[in-house]
């Protein structure tokens, strides 16, 4: 993959060297996908202890929309009101783990149930309109520069530091990975299963709803319908990365896969290829990320 993100810079460099092929191109590409990037990265824990999260993408909108109504119709601080989106995207995952961990209800159901949930209860909290208007204090965090690259881009890559520190040099991580891999096993060892569980959950909503506040800062706007599109990319860049790690969820390879989907994406588009090319071209990378992931760890497993 990592080869096939290069050679893709190169080729649509090439055949595009005004467009796409610039400084100032490769800046902004960088900047606008950290809040992609943030969170695949929480999903990308979560799916390393085997369970999926299909709200996380509401959460995401939720928390961007909490902060632009909070900060502009109840005037309040960035800081607390940012505090609150947390706060309220932590305990959408600790929900989900209540009915996924404690109640053993299947993930995919429970978390598709509770996307709808908290996309209703944000409508009706914040309501359907776009928010602008933000106070300063919250634009600065997602619309300053540093070298020309916005400093989103340096939330993600902190986050992922700290997350595959996490996953490849600790206890905690070995420990996620055996709970994803051989839950009945870590049972036996003597392993928390159902904290290191409730943990991944945790993980995955606040990475989006940290997704959201960096997405309100830098747009400067906000709706709660905004989560939406991220899910299908951030879940394709988690499989796509798990090949580069012989089908194990891993914190480097969803990072490379989200600005390969991104270039893939924006090089069409710079071509002038329609709309159904590219979805077809997303769509395509999950299945087939899916499928090659999957045959990587059959494979490792034996």
């Amino acid at each position: 993959m990592p080869l096939g993100l290069v050679l893709m810079v190169v080729v649509f460099s090439v055949l595009r060297p005004t467009t796409f092929g610039t400084a100032a191109n490769f800046q902004s590409l960088v900047t606008t996908q950290a809040v992609l990037v943030i969170l695949a990265l929480g999903l990308t824990v979560l799916s390393a202890s085997g369970a999926f999260d299909l709200s996380a993408a509401a959460v995401l909108g939720l928390s961007a929309g909490l902060v632009a109504d909070l900060t502009t119709q109840h005037q309040m601080g960035a800081v607390p009101a940012m505090v609150i989106a947390l706060g309220v995207a932590a305990l959408v995952g600790l929900v989900n783990a209540l009915f996924v961990v404690l109640l053993d209800v299947d993930s995919l159901v429970t978390t598709l149930g509770m996307s709808t949930v908290v996309t209703g209860v944000a409508l009706g909290w914040v309501g359907p309109t776009v928010i602008g208007g933000l106070p300063e204090s919250v634009t600065r965090l997602g619309q300053t520069d540093v070298w020309g690259i916005g400093l989103p881009f340096f939330y993600a890559v902190v986050l992922a530091a700290l997350l595959a520190y996490l996953l490849q040099r600790t206890a905690t991580g070995r420990h996620i990975y055996f709970v994803g891999q051989a839950r009945t096993a870590a049972q036996l060892v003597g392993l928390n299963v159902n904290r290191i569980r409730i943990g991944s959950f945790l993980v995955a909503s606040v990475g989006a709803g940290i997704a959201g506040l960096v997405l309100v800062a830098q747009t400067g706007a906000a709706s709660t319908s905004y989560g939406a599109p991220f899910l299908l990319p951030a879940y394709a860049a988690v499989f796509l990365g798990a090949t580069v790690h012989r089908g194990r969820f891993g914190v480097v390879g969803t990072f490379l896969a989200v600005y390969l989907l991104a270039v893939g994406t924006q090089g069409l588009q710079m071509l002038g290829s329609p709309e159904w090319v590219t979805q077809v071209f997303s769509g395509g990378v999950l299945v087939v990320a899916v499928s090659v992931a999957t045959l990587s760890r059959r494979s490792g497993s034996r």
